[in-house]
């Protein structure tokens, strides 16, 4: 009989954590993205002196729903397209190095730029990114790395309601809310993070554009 429940209590559980670890991996590949793109399109035109309103990136993004999810759904795929989109770089051995290393760290921050402001493809949106952004590629560097080490920090302090449930309470519903509250504390931060990278990125992304003009 004992066996019988667990066998039925069993599945119910698993979908329960599968819900839980599934929306907020939706919640940081297409929220993330619709806000990164936000921010960066009304940072490029604060820089480029035009007026910005409240809601400029929100229309910005609304009419170009399509490619920002486009750039969401393949945000996983970056590495690989970024090493294809960069092929003509691996005659030479310093431009293999290059285009692994770039591929390695591009992310949807540093494409925001080129995504709510050109019409290029795909792989020429990348490209194009990467070559604009190469002039800079310390600070990105900083950036990426400031931006893990933050990412890193902040999900440690995501799992607090669970360690808070774990010593100091006792029942199946501080079990649930405590998981709720890990995975919606761990995603806002992961998702204010990369806004704020993309703040700083975009804002690279305009001065290395000036340069090579």
């Amino acid at each position: 009989m004992v066996v019988s429940e667990l066998n039925q209590a069993t599945p119910h559980a698993l979908a329960a954590h599968l819900g839980l670890v599934a929306f907020p991996v939706f919640y940081t590949f297409f929220v993330t993205s619709y806000f990164t793109c936000m921010i960066s399109a009304s940072v490029l035109a604060k820089l480029e002196g035009r007026p910005v309103s409240i809601l400029y990136g929100l229309r910005i993004v609304t009419r170009r729903f399509l490619r920002v999810s486009k750039f969401a759904l393949l945000a996983i795929f970056f590495l690989p397209m970024g090493i294809i989109a960069q092929r003509q770089k691996f005659r030479s051995l310093r431009g293999a190095f290059e285009a692994i290393t770039s591929s390695f760290t591009l992310s949807m921050s540093q494409l925001a730029p080129e995504v709510v402001a050109e019409k290029r493809g795909t792989l020429q949106t990348i490209r194009h990114t990467v070559d604009t952004l190469g002039h800079f590629w310390k600070e990105s560097l900083v950036i990426r790395v400031s931006t893990f080490i933050s990412i890193l920090v902040l999900g440690s302090i995501s799992f607090l309601p669970k360690l808070i449930e774990h010593y100091w309470f006792n029942s199946r519903t501080a079990h649930i809310v405590s998981w709720i509250a890990t995975a919606l504390l761990g995603a806002s931060s992961y998702v204010v993070l990369r806004v704020i990278g993309a703040v700083f990125t975009t804002t690279l992304y305009y001065e290395a554009k000036n340069r090579r003009s």
